[in-house]
């Protein structure tokens, strides 16, 4: 860009996208052949209009669509691709067959990411408290929880490929008519006939490699999805500026680092691929009657489980960056290290290598072993207790989550899985029979405990600004065991049903030659007996039980909403406070008809606003459907019930797993016998899920390699992987730090020439009068507010690039309040945001009813979540001057929005606007949902009131024929700008009397 251009252009709008992952043409709402990309790679990238395209915007009449308003440049940010498409080297040459298969493994990845999102749900200290930098309780639990779910797979791999296969579907040689002969199950293909003539011990050894290449391949898949991106950029626009000092504020998102890629994952992932080789290891020599090498085979194995459990709970990367180093007396572990380097990390390194080689090792021996005692049928009967041992642990440690958040009793939570195991293990290892009652209640009563408690905080409502009422690490490592144990059960279950084969015999015998071959029997009698551990039974037989369980809190939960949004005449949904549009254009007709339509309820009486009161034949058609719309959308807002129902049924799931037992299993847990026909329904249930998983991976797999489930995936990776390292990463570890470098180098004037002192100065010039709005929709806006907090809890060198009161942020279809905030406490909490904080849907009516004036008199914050001085509310209420203003943020939401919220409150306030409800883009009616705010009249004021903010003028409205600016909802008393938004005073309704925007 040249100089002129540049003083004639000094704000950047910079579009960035949500979980639709929208293209950017989209988000600029142009042709394709109408962008070009301004820099960037396939992953991530900037786009800007081409030059005819810009010509035609900036001639275009103000409040048209594709107006670009005077001495803005406008871009677009388009991250999408790190998210939704895979790297997979050779993917574009790979086959149907192929892709689906990759995309399949990226759903097995599904509850380790889970995982990782619960990581973030915990409690997360202060780094400043003393102590900070050790381990932490809730840390090292979810990433022993994290392990158990990369054992609990391996295990299923094993049984399938090992017990299932090696030895219940190829049996013994023996003497048939004169030859040697080995029976097999009907449906082994007949390209493995090769290994059924092995010996059980060579065969058992070499099938041990099975789940070793499983593991692997999911490394792969997982690290084959990794966001490349400039190293040396990333830590630098990442937070880890070399010299630079970081904020004081406890806030994580401020910590230096926090969004640069850590290489200690290295360390996590040698550690779950040691312990995984190592359980196979201790499963194959772990036999009724070992041997005396296999003996010493399955000790060191065991011995490198504890270790890997030990190492991965050691860890002290807990808030997301290293802060092991040592801390100088008055400091805090945000200072940059000051004494000579830690060895911390060379240390863990060595011992993560270690645990890796000696898992391989064990594992060579446990086949060498296994290979050496041949005429021996052996069985197994770690691959019979494994499963049970790994299901009670992750059940237990999951129930534990539900309460840490409930105070400093992390440490006695930890009884939980440790009570529960141990009785479990005990039962399953051969504890005598009258002790089994005991123990199987032991360990109900173990995971009772927890769940009791957090059924107490939700029914006192004692955590309102938390996700179910601080029960959120929970929630989610139920729904990761429940997910991970249906899976498993899955795969061992599924390979059962395939090798049973029908009523038939058939004889198959090879050309024999003594010595040479052994002929194989090809038996599939009536139907073929194929036994696996009762565990999975029982998993796949409560699998229903989480539906059905689901299906009823699911009634019991959205049934009065799903009422009310099917029948005729129904509770009235309300606008969106201070809603305007374009009353002029092709579609002022029906936002006129919208507005004159608008209804209001006053103690529980509902009005037009000229007084009269309306029956239901009086809406019109588009009224009838704009309130069609906003009642599905108030439906799909009690998500976050929705998924606590699914929580509840998978605690119930996991819980009736160890108490239940299998008939005919004398030696599983459980006291209680699963009724026969509950078995019969398991395959059918589990197939269902499998073509579920199937079809979602085949869909949109036939022509590229986008990951399925991807706006599950959009959320699992956008924290930084911690937890687990097979699970889904980080696109943030990348978006944010480029989207900040785009941002610093505009404040900067990067893209000017300056090659001698003259045009230095003249960049110098133009670029202090640059600003740059933050236009972002949906997820972008949680990018966007992590841009705007690590910015100013680590500024750059460039002093003009670090002014304050620069940057802008214009939001729309958010989720920070309701979602993030309430999830994710730490990380995006009321404190950190700087607004009030939000409690959980009503089952009835408006979810939010009780969050609208006059229903509360002030939203104000709990004790203890006033807002951070270093806030987002409070950054973006900075002036160039230092003086504090109103905050350069404009929000737009609507209420058919079904992911768009508020980001601020449902009364006025001076960041919450109302967006049309109409898709002015559109030929044919239609009604604007979570799309499409850029087309809105309302987005072109709320730009222009950004900048006006920006440049702390006041306000003028270039568009008051288009929108009129009396607004139904007003301020009484209006909040004074200077007033953080926790103090402001109480709002109230207020109806105008003049018609126009509302």
């Amino acid at each position: 860009m040249d100089v002129e251009t540049a003083r004639s252009q000094p704000i950047l709008e910079l579009r960035v996208h949500g979980v639709s992952n929208t293209p950017p043409e989209g988000m600029l709402d142009l042709d394709p052949d109408e962008v070009e990309r301004a820099d960037g790679d396939g992953l991530g990238s900037f786009w800007a209009p081409t030059a005819e395209a810009e010509a035609r915007g900036r001639a275009a009449a103000p409040g048209t669509l594709r107006h670009i308003p005077p001495g803005v440049r406008r871009e677009a940010y388009s991250w999408g691709a790190m998210a939704r498409i895979g790297g997979v080297p050779g993917g574009r040459v790979l086959g149907a067959v192929a892709r689906v298969a990759v995309r399949a493994a990226w759903a097995l990845l599904t509850p380790l990411g889970l995982a990782n999102v619960a990581y973030w749900a915990r409690p997360v200290h202060d780094p400043r408290r003393p102590g900070a930098a050790g381990p932490e309780p809730t840390a090292a639990a979810t990433r022993v929880f994290a392990l158990l779910l990369t054992l609990l797979l391996t295990a299923a791999v094993t049984t399938a490929a090992i017990d299932t296969l090696g030895t219940q579907c190829m049996r013994q040689a023996r003497r048939l008519a004169g030859a040697v002969v080995v029976d097999v199950c009907a449906r082994v293909p007949e390209q493995l006939y090769w290994l059924a003539r092995w010996d059980h011990g060579p065969r058992t050894g070499l099938l041990s490699a099975v789940p070793v290449v499983v593991i692997v391949a999911l490394v792969l898949v997982a690290q084959s999805a990794r966001v490349r991106f400039d190293g040396r950029v990333s830590t630098v626009r990442g937070g880890a500026v070399p010299g630079a000092r970081p904020g004081q504020s406890g806030l994580l998102l401020h910590r230096p680092g926090f969004w640069v890629r850590k290489d200690a994952g290295a360390d996590l992932l040698l550690v779950h691929l040691g312990a995984a080789v190592a359980l196979v290891a201790l499963l194959v020599s772990w036999t009724a009657r070992p041997g005396a090498t296999q003996r010493v085979v399955a000790a060191c194995a065991a011995v490198v489980l504890g270790v890997a459990v030990v190492l991965v709970a050691l860890r002290t990367d807990d808030n997301g960056v290293e802060v092991g180093h040592p801390v100088p007396a008055g400091g805090h572990p945000e200072d940059p290290p000051t004494g000579p380097p830690t060895r911390h990390g060379g240390v863990r390194s060595v011992l993560a290598a270690g645990v890796a080689g000696l898992g391989v090792a064990a594992w060579v021996a446990a086949w060498v072993a296994a290979a050496d005692r041949a005429g021996v049928v052996p069985d197994h009967v770690g691959v019979d207790a494994a499963p049970s041992v790994l299901g009670t642990a992750l059940a237990a440690i999951a129930t534990s989550g539900l309460v840490w958040r409930y105070g400093a009793w992390a440490r006695v939570w930890w009884a939980v899985p440790v009570v529960a195991t141990a009785a479990v293990g005990a039962v399953v290892l051969g504890a005598p029979d009258a002790w089994t009652t005991p123990l199987v209640v032991t360990a109900i009563v173990a995971l009772a405990v927890p769940a009791a408690a957090a059924l107490v905080a939700w029914v006192q409502n004692l955590r309102p600004h938390e996700g179910w009422d601080g029960a959120g690490p929970g929630v989610f490592l139920l729904l990761s065991a429940a997910g991970a144990a249906v899976l498993s059960a899955l795969v061992v279950l599924g390979v059962q049903w395939w090798l049973r084969g029908s009523s038939a015999r058939q004889l198959a015998l090879d050309p024999v030659e003594p010595g040479l071959t052994v002929p194989v029997l090809r038996r599939i009698d009536a139907p073929v007996t194929v036994d696996v551990p009762p565990a999975y039974t029982e998993f796949g037989a409560w699998s229903v039980v989480i539906l059905l369980v689901f299906v009823v809190m699911g009634v019991m939960v959205l049934g009065p909403a799903l009422y009310e949004w099917a029948r005729r005449a129904c509770r009235w949904v309300p606008v969106a406070p201070r809603t305007c549009g374009d009353l002029d254009g092709p579609s002022g007709w029906a936002f006129r008809e919208i507005r004159d339509g608008e209804f209001e309820e006053t103690d529980g009486r509902r009005h037009h606003r000229d007084g009269h009161q309306p029956v239901d034949s009086d809406m019109s058609v588009v009224v009838r459907r704009v309130q069609r719309a906003r009642r599905l959308a108030a439906l799909l807002h009690r998500a976050e019930a929705a998924v606590g129902g699914l929580a509840v049924a998978s605690w119930v799931a996991l819980a009736a797993a160890i108490a239940w037992r299998v008939p005919g299993e004398p030696d599983a847990a459980g006291f209680f016998v699963l009724p026969q026909w509950s078995l019969g329904i398991t395959v059918p249930v589990l197939g269902a899920v499998a073509a579920g998983i199937v079809g979602g991976a085949v869909a949109g797999g036939a022509g590229n390699l986008a990951r399925p489930f991807g706006i599950l995936w959009d959320l699992m990776g956008f924290l930084p992987r911690s937890a687990h390292p097979f699970g889904p990463p980080s696109y943030a570890e990348r978006a944010v730090p480029e989207l900040r470098a785009r941002v610093d180098g505009w404040l900067s004037g990067a893209d000017l020439p300056a090659y001698d002192d003259a045009t230095r100065a003249r960049r110098r010039t133009v670029a202090r009068d640059r600003r740059v709005v933050l236009s972002a929709h949906s997820l972008g806006a949680v990018i966007a507010a992590a841009v705007l907090l690590i910015r100013h809890g680590n500024p750059v060198d460039d002093r003009d690039a670090r002014l304050p009161g620069r940057v802008g942020l214009l939001t729309y279809g958010v989720q920070l309040r309701p979602y993030f905030s309430r999830f994710f406490p730490e990380l995006l909490g009321p404190r950190v945001l700087g607004v009030p904080w939000c409690g959980r849907p009503a089952w009835r009516g408006d979810p939010w009813r009780w969050e609208q004036p006059p229903a509360r008199a002030a939203l104000a914050n709990p004790a203890g979540t006033s807002p951070e001085p270093t806030s987002l509310h409070e950054i973006l209420r900075e002036g160039s001057d230092g003086r504090r203003k109103v905050p350069a943020w404009v929000n737009l939401w609507r209420r058919t929005d079904f992911l768009g919220f508020p980001a601020v409150g449902y009364g006025w306030n001076p960041v919450d606007r109302g967006a049309e409800e109409v898709d002015r883009g559109s030929y044919l009616f239609a009604v604007a949902s979570h799309s499409a705010y850029p087309r809105t009249l309302a987005y072109q004021r709320a730009l222009q009131e950004v900048v006006d903010r920006l440049d702390d003028r006041e306000w003028l409205d270039s568009y008051p024929t288009l929108c009129e600016t009396a607004a139904w909802w007003r301020p009484a008393p209006a909040a004074d700008a200077g007033t953080p938004l926790a103090e402001a005073q109480p709002w109230r309704p207020v109806v105008a009397g003049s018609p126009g925007g509302y």
